[in-house]
């Protein structure tokens, strides 16, 4: 699989690492502040931020991964994005 480079950057032919994910990360990579692709998040503090759908969008239950894990350490999810 080719890696995508971000836009504006000529890598020539060295690859690239492709960000899934924006701002800044931890010595470990985790996500500190931004959005996660991954997981369709915003975080900030390196909590998942909560979604701001209307209260009708959850009568069956969870609207989008935001309502599902408001107030979680991003780093602690499955599947969470990380800047390896």
């Amino acid at each position: 699989m080719r890696r995508q480079t971000p836009l504006g950057e000529n890598p020539g032919k060295e690859e690239q690492h492709m960000r899934y994910s924006s701002n800044n990360y931890t010595a470990k990579g985790d996500l500190v502040n931004g959005f996660d692709y991954k997981l369709q998040v915003w975080v900030a503090d390196e909590m998942v931020m909560p979604c701001g759908h209307p209260e009708t969008m959850r009568a069956d239950g969870p609207c989008c991964n935001a309502a599902t894990y408001a107030g979680r350490v991003v780093a602690t999810i499955p599947g969470h994005d990380e800047d390896n």
